[in-house]
């Protein structure tokens, strides 16, 4: 009976030795574990160059006689490269320009320094601010083509909730307060200990894939592959890493992700390349942009500032000046037995209407900084542009000095015609010191006998943690958020060790400091912070100077250049998709 059916059961094992071989050859389900390795990124730098300068060798490029795109825009970068893992990267680091175009978050700002949805689609927030469940889009890939879920964000966040992550310990420290559960493929839901209105500003933290990394732990972060073979949603992807034989690199080339591209919403730019030159000083960089070598170069401090304007002028490229979120202010030391009359609301009107702030700020300030009137900067979409500071009134200080003096006010020195006197910290910065040393001058005129103390940084900062000063002249840097939540400065309880340096301690300002960081929706935050602005004036809690700027110098060849979020010319590279470059 069998010998009947002989070629049925041969069939029957030939067929089970092709499936059993078709098992065998196919790649297991999933993303093989990638696992970490012990050598250390700078000495992968070299075989990563080659490997990826290798694998982009036959995309394709339409050249034009120099050898480059027509349309490749070139950017300048100073300072070294050695990862582009934005969970890594330094804040203002070219490491984290790059990475930034690479990678996103659930959240991005708007051009008003707002979040709005990035990775995210939407959210919801419940339990009085204490939970906020949101959805992801789901028309996302990683630039390898594997689909986005929730598992890359709950994947990216207990890395920087591991005790062993090699970032910011801030940023860690902050994170391991929140719960971060997953609901669904699409769905998260995020458990806050207590409310924080800036909590959606903190979602921009930047998703790294879970397949890629799988099996990496925090503490190995720092040495995996992947750090220099980047793999993001963003807009942009690696295209190519360029150096020297050391394994120093020199260049980073990106081209736009098709993925991204694919997008509903996508705003697909006219830039073709984007070459990232790395520059070991911000004067070479200066001078290939003289030479017409870079096509874009950021000043972020005043004497780069100072620099790159003398070289646009003379080269004849195109400017775009904004602030930065910072302002330059005098604090006062409310806790200090001697300076205790700066705890009466009258003598820091008559200080503050004693000086003429703007002419001061204008003429010594003219290539760094413009006039502030806020305790916020004008980046935040709570900034109040409308806000009315005391004006110089030499009458008035008078008047106000000569109540407070007549009241007997327990700690005024005998020093003056207004019996006051104090010192002034402040930073061993030519201009800074100029500026402070026009306002001695003009306090003179009130009968306040001001003097200056310029320290070097280490022994300025000393001075403000120690709370050893009368007033000081503080620079306040948000860093890259654009949120209003300044609390760690003015708050009562934020006095040693927290930033409140002066000690302030006015009741009212504290309360309004905590309902609008508890506060979960920003239109009614903006009213708290509207009201916390015209309070801080009328009650003079400290002298505003002034906002620091940053400028970026283009080539003439660049059109459409402008600020990030909310004027932030830092954050360029947000509206990239609006730039254009002229062929040649």
């Amino acid at each position: 009976m069998l010998r009947g059916c002989r070629w049925q059961l041969l069939l029957f094992l030939l067929a089970g030795l092709l499936l059993g071989a078709a098992v065998l050859w196919r790649a297991p389900e999933g993303t093989p574990e990638i696992s970490p390795v012990a050598t250390a990124v700078p000495d992968l730098i070299g075989t990563v160059v080659a490997a990826v300068g290798d694998t982009v060798a036959a995309l394709p490029e339409v050249p034009d006689e120099d050898g480059f795109a027509v349309t490749t825009f070139r950017e300048g970068l100073v300072g070294p490269v050695r990862q582009l893992n934005p969970l890594l990267a330094g804040p203002g680091s070219p490491e984290a320009d790059i990475s930034g175009l690479i990678f996103e978050g659930l959240t991005r700002l708007n051009a008003h320094g707002e979040p709005v949805p990035a990775l995210a689609r939407d959210w919801l927030i419940a339990a009085r601010g204490l939970e906020y469940v949101v959805t992801l889009r789901d028309d996302v890939l990683w630039q390898d083509g594997i689909p986005f879920s929730a598992t890359d964000v709950l994947f990216t966040y207990s890395l920087v909730q591991d005790p062993d992550f090699p970032g910011d310990p801030q940023l860690a420290q902050f994170w391991r307060t929140v719960e971060v559960e997953v609901l669904a493929a699409n769905v998260l839901r995020f458990r806050l200990t207590q409310p924080l209105g800036s909590f959606l500003d903190k979602l921009r933290l930047p998703v790294l894939p879970w397949h890629a990394l799988r099996g990496t732990p925090a503490g190995r972060l720092q040495d995996h592959p992947f750090n220099l073979t980047p793999v993001g949603t963003g807009a942009w992807q690696l295209e190519a890493l360029r150096g020297r034989e050391d394994g120093t690199l020199t260049q980073v080339d990106l081209r736009p992700a098709p993925v991204w591209i694919g997008r509903n919403d996508a705003n697909p730019p006219s830039i073709d390349r984007i070459r990232l030159d790395l520059f070991a000083s911000f004067e070479d960089a200066l001078r290939a942009m003289h030479a017409g070598a870079i096509d874009g170069l950021l000043a972020r401090t005043w004497q780069e500032r100072v620099a790159l304007l003398n070289v646009a002028r003379d080269a004849g490229l195109r400017v775009t000046n904004s602030t930065i979120p910072g302002l330059g202010i005098l604090i006062f030391n409310w806790q200090r037995e001697d300076t205790a009359f700066f705890r009466d609301q009258r003598v820091r009107l008559a200080l503050a209407t004693s000086i003429s702030r703007r002419s001061v700020v204008e003429r010594l300030l003219q290539d760094r900084a413009v006039v502030a009137n806020s305790p916020l900067w004008p980046a935040t979409w709570a900034w109040s542009a409308g806000l009315e500071w005391p004006e110089e009134d030499l009458d008035a200080a008078r008047w106000l000095l000569q109540a407070a003096h007549s009241r007997d006010v327990s700690a005024v020195a005998e020093a003056g015609e207004a019996g006051l006197a104090f010192t002034i910290v402040t930073p061993q910065d030519p201009a800074l010191v100029a500026m402070m040393q026009e306002f001695v001058g003009q306090w003179g005129r009130a009968g306040i006998d001001a003097q200056l103390d310029a320290r070097a940084p280490d022994d300025f900062q000393a001075a403000l943690q120690s709370g050893d000063f009368d007033a000081a002249l503080m620079e306040i840097h948000a860093g890259p958020s654009t949120d209003p939540d300044v609390y760690a400065y003015w708050h009562e309880g934020q006095f040693q060790p927290g930033l409140n340096f002066g000690g302030v301690d006015d009741r009212r300002l504290s309360e309004l400091l905590e309902r609008a960081r508890r506060e979960p929706w920003n239109i009614n935050r903006k009213a708290l912070y509207l009201e916390l602005q015209d309070l801080f004036a009328e009650r003079a809690i400290a002298i505003p100077l002034y906002y620091p700027l940053a400028s970026y110098a283009t080539a003439r060849r660049v059109s459409g250049v402008q600020p990030g979020a909310a004027g932030v010319v830092s954050d360029r590279f947000a509206t990239l998709g609006d730039w254009v470059i002229a062929p040649g």
